[in-house]
């Protein structure tokens, strides 16, 4: 967590995007990497397993790409709020690992605003960077950045490195994979004013669609879906068929490479 921003924001973690569904399946290769940026909608259907259509989404997101999902409004501080990556993929097992992931807020303590501050929201510990998430299904490989910040004896950091692996056993969750931080009503942390948020991180490998969001949940939090969430999902694209002359130029290769060892054992 940014020095500056609230200890008492930093002891909790958010929650939310209850997710399973599909957007499309496939596994591509890392190209030159991208910053993939797209505005968080309301996606509650995903807790229903709709997700946003493609034409809604945040489209294609190849491995080695950062991602960012942005959303500018009025929030309630008086709210409760919960942060969720999720992989969605339904059809097959696949993992998906994510790097760095963080969830900035801007709003206002009193007369003090303060922009895209990174809040400490991963549990950790002070020896191995690793911890124990509020709620995780399918998920490996959690480490976290150094601490940042200890409150009540539970250390927490700004940023997260995991693997989710889906599909998972059907439940009250979907079938999807996920990781959940923990619920905030930001009132009780100081917060006056909630007026925007993103989420960022790294894919770093994968196949299958994944999405993130924020959940809202009326009040103080209670077991349950959110009312609301705030997010969207991304598109791992299917890698295309080689181009015709491609393949003939392969082929031709082939048969020239043939005929030279022939030629050769001759």
């Amino acid at each position: 967590m940014n020095s500056s921003f609230p200890a008492s924001l930093a002891k909790k973690t958010f929650l939310g995007l209850l997710a399973t569904g599909t957007l499309g399946y496939g596994v591509a290769q890392p190209a030159s990497a991208a910053n993939v940026v797209c505005s968080a909608i309301n996606a509650t259907s995903i807790a229903s397993g709709i997700p946003p259509s493609f034409q809604n989404s945040c489209g294609n997101i190849n491995p080695g790409d950062t991602f960012e999902i942005s959303y500018t409004g009025a929030l309630n501080v008086t709210d409760s709020y919960s942060l969720e990556v999720a992989n969605i993929n339904d059809s097959f097992t696949n993992s998906q690992a994510f790097k760095n992931v963080q969830f900035l807020v801007t709003g206002a303590i009193g007369s003090t605003s303060f922009a895209n501050q990174a809040i400490t929201i991963w549990p950790t510990n002070d020896f191995s960077n690793t911890g124990s998430p509020y709620l995780s299904r399918g998920q490996t490989d959690y480490v976290t950045n150094p601490t940042s910040n200890t409150f009540g004896g539970t250390p927490v950091s700004t940023a997260a490195n995991f693997t989710l692996t889906s599909p998972q056993p059907a439940s009250g969750l979907g079938t999807a994979g996920l990781i959940i931080t923990k619920p905030l009503q930001l009132s009780t942390a100081g917060i006056t004013s909630f007026t925007g948020f993103k989420i960022t991180g790294q894919f770093f490998s994968g196949g299958g669609p994944f999405a993130l969001g924020l959940g809202i949940y009326p009040g103080a939090f209670s077991p349950g879906a959110p009312s609301q969430i705030l997010g969207n999902a991304y598109n791992i694209p299917v890698p295309g068929p080689m181009p015709l002359l491609g393949i003939g130029a392969a082929l031709g290769w082939s048969r020239r490479l043939r005929r030279r060892i022939g030629a050769a054992k001759a």
